[in-house]
């Protein structure tokens, strides 16, 4: 019995240093305050249907705790310049020289949702670490295959994935390290790093932004959205505005609108997606496609459906026209004029159609009758079309 205690009593202790052992694991799960208190961040940007979000630690240059304010002394002291000397390096293994974490403690991340380009050169989706050798001229911005390192103290130049250069700029002053996204394009949009009174700025483009949405529309087509005609409309005017390109698909899925009616009960009762912007969009898609007869056949339908407007008759001639078919648009314009002879919009067609053709005396005199019964919104631009043709020159260039 006595021996049992003995070894009861040695056990105790033992366990107690077992479980107070320094785990890396344990000590990785206490939520505490971030290290040095430099507050992780977040900033993501979309280009279309491609997100970038940067994942980052934020030192400041006011030292926490009441250090000292070490404006003046980031650049170049606190942050140095070129590559650093490792002061955690264990080992043969472990770098000598290292590049800047471009944040504090853990790595800081960028990651793509899509292959971009990164000041011209391609990158692959993906989540990147995000190291910089900082200089006074031309920074090297580093993204790397690795983003799970504690800052770039782990640092292997074997597993960069690109190296750009860009260059530093001034800017207005930013107590904390801080990034964002300025110069918002559709498919571009330039990632900057700012901190005290400098900018670093990274362009970065999606060169094949419309192939990307369009894959996204197929997808959705072959899904719930692929029952609807307003879905399928919408991908065709896509083709029409945006892509410019794919007519055969975009025919396909116009045809597909315009048959959705077959498919449901009260489409059967009351085709609304039979109207004229269907048929306009059809008939647009068949001249784009080079088939003139197919597309004045489907307009003539438009034309004459009850849900065709002088607006949307004037949109399809002005369609027309940037298609370079000047007789064609002239045509519509006229019949536009039979079916709503008191809209403005029907006389400014003709004033178009009519100064395409050269006709400038019928296209000055429909062009006043427009004048007078245009909305104000319009008069100024009307008005000066007035004057050139006055003055016998066309407006239209």
């Amino acid at each position: 019995m006595k021996s049992n205690f003995v070894a009861i009593r040695w056990l105790t202790p033992l366990m107690v240093i077992i479980c107070w052992a320094p785990s890396p694991n344990l000590f990785a799960q206490i939520s505490g305050y971030p290290a040095g208190r430099n507050q992780r961040a977040e900033v993501s940007q979309w280009m279309g249907l491609v997100k970038v979000t940067v994942n980052y630690s934020s030192p400041s240059v006011k030292a926490h705790g009441g250090g000292k304010d070490r404006t003046g002394e980031v650049w170049g002291k606190l942050v140095p310049y070129g590559m650093s000397e490792n002061p955690y390096r264990v080992g043969s293994t472990m770098p000598k020289e290292i590049p800047w974490r471009a944040g504090a403690n853990e790595n800081t991340t960028i990651a793509f949702s899509h292959d971009v380009s990164i000041e011209g050169q391609k990158l692959a989706a993906g989540v990147y670490g995000f190291h910089v050798i900082p200089d006074s001229s031309q920074w090297t911005i580093i993204f790397s295959k690795n983003p799970k390192s504690w800052g770039s103290f782990f640092y292997d130049p074997a597993m960069d994935a690109l190296r750009v250069k860009v260059k530093p700029q001034a800017a207005e002053f930013h107590g904390d390290l801080t990034y964002e996204f300025t110069e918002r394009e559709l498919a571009s949009t330039t990632l900057s790093l700012i901190w005290e009174k400098l900018r670093v700025p990274i362009i970065i483009t999606v060169p094949n932004i419309a192939d990307i949405h369009l894959a996204q529309i197929r997808l959705e087509l072959t899904s719930g959205k692929g029952f609807g005609w307003q879905d399928y409309l919408s991908g065709a005017r896509f083709c029409l505005n945006a892509y410019k390109g794919n007519y055969e698909e975009a025919l396909e899925w116009m045809n597909r609108a315009l048959e959705c009616h077959t498919l449901w009960g009260d489409l059967a009762a009351n085709p609304i997606n039979i109207n004229f912007i269907t048929l306009q969009t059809k008939a647009q898609v068949l001249v784009r496609l080079g088939r003139m007869k197919e597309a004045d056949s489907v307009i003539a339908v438009a034309l004459n459906h009850p849900t065709s407007t002088s607006q949307g008759i004037l949109n399809y001639g002005t369609f027309l026209l940037a298609e370079k078919k000047s007789d064609e648009a002239l045509k519509v314009f006229q019949k536009n004029e039979l079916k709503f002879p008191k809209d403005w919009s029907t006389h400014w067609g003709l004033a178009n159609g009519y100064a395409v053709v050269g006709e400038l005396k019928k296209s000055l005199n429909s062009a006043q009758q427009a004048l007078l019964l245009a909305p104000d919104d319009k008069k100024q631009e009307i008005k000066t079309a007035v004057e050139k043709l006055k003055a016998n020159k066309n407006f239209v260039e």
